[in-house]
């Protein structure tokens, strides 16, 4: 209302309607301050929990790359969102450029210009080059069923859209989690780029330029630096990519696989007559131990896509005698037999889970 009133007034002054305008504040409107001054503090990430967002495994393609977006190109989630193949040009030296001219807004669900209306020139950090490459050769493919093209948006959503503001901040909250780092804003990232490229040596002055663009001043209007000063000063930040982490699901997979270790549940065949018989055990390459019967396979081979090892021969044996599988059949049958009689947990070949028989 005060803004509108004082726009009004100023123009009234400006066809002589009125001497002056009343909308004159005596004192200057406070600083903006931060209702708790030190959580600014917080809002950062550290140089190795961006190189573990960056090598996450468990976290998907996609989202990854807009996160290097963010993280080495100090970027605004907007900025990241709405950037596009054509803004790209990774033929520049020494440094490829991404051309940051403007954003995407979720709530107006349209693309507008950047916050400042500034636009820039940022070079592309040798890491997130590496990323941008592995990405536009096969990844946005994987994503949308083709290849990319120059309007396209360099991450598009899964639908082929722009991103939301608000769903990826919850999956990047999700992919913090799943890698055990607390949440914070997806705007930190950019405020992490600038912190450690200045621990790293980086001169502020020259870095603005990249990260924010000129000013509006005066001397910035004035200024032109060259390229290569800017590519310098974005390649002295210190952040590679780690050997890419598998899922704890598969890692755990795999380990089990490579020490052919796996959980069986097997009936007590030594006649005892025992409830605690009937437990878990665990078969390693020597066979269960301690008991009567051992049970030993050959597994496949898992390819890095297949970590489900599922048995192709399975031979019983006890001491000082083989059993055929018609054998072991029988047997099944007689503990079943057995179980009802004697009302003990019955034995059934759906307590082996993971093991196919043939």
């Amino acid at each position: 209302m005060y803004g509108t009133l004082r726009a009004m007034l100023n123009d009234a002054v400006a066809d002589e309607l009125i001497p002056s305008s009343p909308c004159v504040l005596k004192d200057e409107l406070p600083a903006k301050r931060d209702k708790d001054r030190t959580w600014r503090r917080t809002a950062v990430f550290t140089r190795d929990e961006v190189e573990a967002i960056l090598s996450a495994g468990s976290t998907p393609d996609d989202r990854r790359v807009l996160a290097s977006l963010m993280f080495l190109g100090a970027m605004r989630f907007g900025e990241a969102a709405a950037l596009t193949w054509r803004d790209y040009d990774p033929t520049c030296e020494p440094l490829g450029k991404l051309v940051i001219e403007k954003s995407y807004s979720t709530k107006k669900r349209k693309v507008k210009g950047t916050k400042i209306e500034n636009p820039r020139e940022m070079p592309v950090h040798p890491t997130l080059a590496r990323i941008l490459a592995e990405w536009k050769l096969s990844g946005f493919e994987q994503l949308t069923g083709r290849t990319p093209q120059p309007d396209d948006p360099i991450v598009p959503s899964r639908r082929g859209a722009y991103r939301n503001v608000n769903a990826s901040l919850r999956r990047f909250h999700e992919d913090l989690e799943r890698i055990g780092l607390r949440a914070r804003r997806q705007h930190d990232a950019r405020r992490s780029f600038i912190s450690i490229a200045r621990a790293d040596g980086a001169v502020a002055d020259t870095l603005h330029f990249a990260t924010h663009g000129p000013d509006g001043e005066i001397m910035d209007d004035y200024t032109t630096l060259p390229w290569a000063a800017l590519c310098a000063e974005v390649a002295k930040v210190r952040i590679s990519l780690r050997e890419v982490e598998m899922p704890r699901q598969a890692s755990l997979a795999a380990s089990e696989a490579t020490s052919a270790e796996v959980e069986l549940l097997t009936p007590d065949l030594t006649g005892s007559g025992t409830h605690e018989n009937h437990r878990l055990k665990l078969a390693e390459r020597t066979g269960l131990e301690p008991g009567s019967m051992a049970a030993t396979w050959r597994t496949k081979t898992a390819t890095s896509h297949d970590h489900a090892w599922l048995p192709s021969e399975l031979v019983l044996t006890s001491p000082g005698q083989s059993r055929s599988m018609s054998t072991f059949w029988a047997t099944v049958a007689h503990e079943r037999r057995r179980s009802l009689v004697e009302r003990r947990p019955r034995c059934s070949l759906a307590s082996i889970p993971g093991i196919a028989f043939g």
